[in-house]
């Protein structure tokens, strides 16, 4: 794998790694995993809710492309 491809996803990685403690909010709550998700109540620097129902890591075109965006912008 190519070096700036193997470092995108070290960072990807990173993130989803950030996600944890913020799902382990809800605790064994299973209804606290549907309510709506804001940014002023998150310890999250910047998060991304899919337009579609996925399971929380999967990753899609739309959260990759977000991820490489918020990637770029910090560079």
């Amino acid at each position: 794998m190519e070096a700036w491809c193997r470092s995108v996803v070290d960072q990807v990685w990173a993130v989803l790694d950030l996600l944890e403690p913020a799902l382990d909010v809800a605790g064994n709550d299973p209804k606290a995993l549907y309510q709506q998700v804001t940014h002023s109540g998150s310890a999250l620097d910047a998060f991304i809710c899919s337009s579609r129902n996925e399971g929380h890591t999967t990753m899609t075109e739309e959260l990759g492309a977000w991820i490489v965006n918020v990637i770029e912008s910090a560079g």
